[in-house]
């Protein structure tokens, strides 16, 4: 019903009177109620009934059976006049009105007009703002009943006290498990190994703060408990990496979508994977993109690093020994940064090179000089940089003079 109206009805106005947006401000209230016959069922339905004068709907000199959008009218007349779902015993019995007879509705509503000129304010601050209207017992209930992790929809007050409620079974938890009292937790350092591991627990399942559990556990200040998990933090034993292995894209004539990767580019073994990787160089366009276009580049820097390796009668431990800023290293890198689109960083790493920046630097300088008689076999030509217009139209560039001025003769 009320999903209805907050759906269906509100876009029906909407068209109907050319508005848009939220016709209600927001939620319902949903309150769990105590039906215990502690007066708690009484609050509720005098809060009900009395909204029309809070809100001012009724005018002082008006009746509250005036305001024809309420259920109180109805707790007023005659059984017979009522609707099967409506029940009147309950909340008579709350009053002590024992039937529903005409005086007994009577009393009901002088005392219901008696109440309205009363300051209300407190004691309907709980059906307000609380999540809850009970004793302190049923409010436990409720909150040991709490299983789940908060919503979206929970804030505040309830989320607070139910942290709270499974923060405290967690610490009962941890002192049966080590067979601790109460006394014995309060005589134990506050560095305690036991109590810092429980600690831990109450930060990683919950949301309390560390002053509640510093305060709890009896561990000293808030300080000195999160050094504490600081430095069990750090002795944790690191979890095992598992080993990466190359995911194999086998097909299976039994099962059709064994090894199926639906994030993949292609459905086949490492070896026609490695075929269509070397085609993709060659047909990929400016559109290209992807997974498939990455491992093709790096497919293809790695084939030309392993070639100009070879050509140079080098191996792993010789390139790792060569210095960094090394000529053929530096013109290995620029085949690669023309060739390919890897990245510095992966040039810099992959021929032992150092930083990013220093390979930028290097290929600069070596973009400058041009080629040379040290150029290696399969390295491209020095390409002159692309001037621009304006710059043709001045003529060929200078270079300047770095020597001293002449002295002037007189």
């Amino acid at each position: 019903g009320m999903k209805w109206l907050l759906g269906t009805y509100t876009s029906r106005y909407n068209r109907r009177h050319k508005e848009f947006g939220h016709l209600f401000s927001g939620r319902y209230k949903a309150l769990i109620v105590d039906g215990s016959g502690n007066g708690y069922l009484k609050t509720v339905c005098d809060y009900v009934h009395l909204n029309p004068p809070r809100a001012k709907v009724l005018k002082p000199g008006q009746a509250l059976s005036a305001f024809a959008w309420s259920s109180y009218p109805l707790y007023l007349g005659v059984p017979s006049r009522r609707p099967k779902w409506l029940r009147v015993d309950r909340l008579l019995g709350e009053w002590g009105i024992p039937k529903d007879s005409a005086a007994g509705r009577r009393v009901f509503a002088e005392r219901m007009e008696w109440r309205r000129g009363e300051a209300l304010r407190g004691e309907f601050k709980r059906v307000e703002r609380g999540w809850c209207l009970g004793g302190e017992e049923f409010r436990q209930e409720l909150l040991e009943q709490v299983d789940t992790r908060p919503g979206s929809s929970h804030f505040g007050e309830v989320v607070q006290e139910a942290e709270a409620v499974q923060a405290e079974q967690l610490v009962i938890a941890g002192l049966k498990r080590m067979r601790w009292s109460e006394a014995d937790l309060r005589a134990r350092r506050k560095g305690e190994p036991r109590k810092v591991d429980l600690a831990w627990k109450l930060r990683s399942q919950t949301t309390m703060p560390l002053v509640w559990i510093a305060e709890r556990l009896n561990m000293g200040t808030r300080g000195h408990l999160a050094w504490l998990l600081q430095q069990r933090g750090k002795s944790r034993p690191a979890a095992p990496r598992q080993p990466t292995t190359a995911k194999k894209m086998t097909l299976s004539l039994t099962d059709p979508f064994t090894g199926y990767d639906p994030q993949g580019w292609c459905l086949g073994s490492e070896e026609f994977r490695q075929e269509l990787l070397a085609q993709v160089s060659e047909m990929a366009t400016p559109k290209g993109g992807g997974e498939e276009v990455q491992q093709s580049a790096l497919a293809k820097a790695q084939w030309i690093a392993i070639e100009e390796m070879d050509a140079l009668g080098w191996v792993a431990p010789v390139l790792q020994g060569r210095r960094k800023r090394d000529p053929y290293k530096v013109r290995i890198a620029a085949r690669l940064r023309c060739e390919t689109t890897m990245t510095l960083e992966w040039i810099a790493e992959r021929l032992c090179m150092g930083a990013a920046t220093h390979v930028a630097s290097l290929l600069q300088r070596h973009r400058r000089k041009g080629s040379n008689s040290e150029e290696t076999l399969f390295c491209p030509p020095y390409c002159p940089p692309i001037r621009t217009a304006r710059q043709r139209r001045q003529g060929p560039p200078t270079r300047p003079c770095r020597g001293r001025r002449p002295r002037e003769t007189r």
